[in-house]
Parts: C-alpha cells; structure tokens; sequence
C-alpha cells in the first residue's frame, strides 16, 4: 500500500511539474513577444523620425536643384489620394485593406513575372 501511494505521489508531482513547464514556458514566449512588439515600435517610430527629417532637408535644400525629383510625399505605386504611411501601413499589413481595393489588386500571372524579369 505504501508503494502504490508512493507512486501515485510522484505521478502526481510529475503531473504538476510538467503543468508548472507549460505554464513559465508560455509566459517566457509572451514577455518575448512584447519585447518584439517595443522593439519593433521604437524602429518603427525612429523610421518615421527619419523619414520626416530627410523629407524636410530635401525640402530645403534641393528646392533649386535640377536633378531633385519632385516629392509629393506619395509612394510611386501608392494609390490615389494615399499618402507614403498610408501606403506603408496597408503594404505592411498593418492597415485594414478593403475587400473592394483587394479585388482591384492586379495580381501577376506567371506567363506576366517570367516577362517582367526575363
């Protein structure tokens, strides 16, 4: 009797152990997750610092300059009316694309890729 209660002791402890595994291991991928998450928002926030800095040095000091293609602030496949973070968050997926603008998506055919890039 003594053994057999034994046993279902370390059955049990080893039950819990592998419970107490799950439950730090999903913990550990979730403080992760949000450390990928600050991480990828800071870039994205300093990128957009960036881009606006670079955006107001062209706009001064290329405003004379011949070879200074004109900056609208649009992205050349952007779509009408959508401006280059527009364009970057639908690109991204971050912005919810429309179900009417995903059937006007053109979509390349293969015969169309192998011609694009021959």
């Amino acid at each position: 009797m003594k053994a057999e209660t034994k046993r279902r002791i370390m059955a049990f402890v080893d039950r819990v152990d592998a419970a107490l595994w799950v439950i730090v291991r999903r913990w550990a991928f979730r403080q992760l997750r949000k450390l990928v998450d600050l991480a990828d928002d800071r870039l994205q926030a300093a990128q957009v610092k960036l881009r606006k800095e670079i955006a107001e040095r062209n706009g001064s000091s290329q405003q004379g300059s011949p070879v200074a293609a004109p900056s609208n602030g649009q992205h050349p496949q952007a779509a009408a009316g959508e401006d280059f973070t527009q364009w970057e968050a639908r690109r991204s997926g971050v912005a919810p694309v429309t179900k009417k603008s995903a059937r006007r998506r053109h979509r390349l055919t293969a015969a169309e890729f192998d011609r694009q890039f021959a």
